[in-house]
């Protein structure tokens, strides 16, 4: 494979920025993303507008999805890409009636630049790239290729997405929620792997752990299996996430467990779970209830690939060292 890369390789916001950019510049064919938030000032975002275009203009097929919960702050952004030649969908538009809509947003983020994917944690905002522990996982599988694609294009041109599942042949899924409120497959695997657990449950998230996964948590602990989450620093989230935190936070101190989880000294934005340093969920799903409440449509792998659990772990250990 070109350009030094490997299946499965776990890269940090800047080294995706820097490898995403030098991708688009090779395109042949595609360039397709789909985040939740995306913003094109800044040094990060001027470059990644600059090479959207770029492409476009060799007559690449670039197409970008966002949310619409960016149009409260980006609501040219659109207007941005669309004039920089790129095909955009706004998933769920608020229209010219702009009334916030709670439920079913799409909090994915997947990436494919020809024969080349990526899926993980990450948005495509000036602070995603700047000080934000956060990681997007590469893959050079066909089948994971060609299933991201047809996820971003369905979206791009108004078709329903309703994959639950993906078998990547080797250990490693891709399993999805489709935005129903309530239900999500995602957390129910988490929880399965945590109930099943028998020495170590370590994960990432911005969120401190609520409700099942907070009571499998204890359950594990209990046992002795050794648990601990990293988690974002209460002052670096917005005043909704802080609030909902904090609340979390007075629940874990009120049962003497706030020791599970530890602030980190960054913004926390990766979302990972690693169960006895075998097993792996990493993606866009932060373990919490809230966004399952509210039908948020998201993207996970989860692995008991060897390749894949082994550089998940350096990567999480990597963080632990400078939080």
């Amino acid at each position: 494979m070109g350009n030094g890369v490997q299946n499965y390789q776990v890269y940090s916001p800047q080294e995706f920025h820097a490898l995403f950019l030098n991708l688009v510049k090779q395109a042949k064919e595609k360039v397709l993303v789909q985040i939740m938030e995306m913003n094109t000032y800044g040094e990060y975002g001027q470059k990644l507008l600059a090479g959207l275009k770029e492409a476009a203009d060799r007559g690449i097929d670039v197409r970008v999805n966002i949310d619409n919960v960016i149009l409260l702050s980006e609501y040219k952004l659109p207007q941005i890409l669309q004039q920089a030649g790129v095909k955009v969908t706004v998933i769920d538009p608020f229209g010219k009636n702009i009334f916030l809509k709670l439920t079913r947003h799409s909090h994915i983020k997947v990436v494919v630049v020809d024969k080349i994917a990526f899926l993980g944690g990450m948005n495509f905002k000036e602070n995603s790239f700047q000080n934000t522990v956060d990681c997007m996982v590469l893959l050079a599988n066909e089948v994971a290729v060609k299933e991201l694609k047809k996820l971003i294009l369905d979206f791009n041109e108004g078709r329903s997405y309703d994959i639950k599942s993906v078998d990547l042949g080797d250990g490693t899924r891709i399993l999805f929620d489709n935005g129903d409120p309530g239900k999500s497959r995602i957390l129910d695997e988490v929880i399965s792997l945590v109930k099943n657990s028998t020495k170590s449950v370590n994960w990432l998230s911005e969120y401190i752990p609520d409700g099942q996964f907070l009571k499998e948590i204890i359950i594990a602990k209990k046992r002795g299996v050794r648990v601990c989450g990293l988690v974002a620093p209460l002052k670096s989230l917005t005043l909704p996430d802080r609030t909902y935190s904090f609340f979390n936070l007075i629940i874990l101190k009120l049962k003497r467990l706030e020791n599970i989880v530890k602030f980190g000294q960054k913004m926390i934005h990766g979302k990972l779970l690693l169960v006895d340093g075998k097993k792996a969920v990493v993606g866009s799903h932060n373990f919490a209830d809230l966004g399952v409440r509210l039908g948020t449509k998201e993207a996970v792998l989860v692995s008991e690939n060897p390749t894949l659990v082994g550089n998940l772990i350096k990567f999480y250990k990597d963080v632990q060292k400078v939080n």
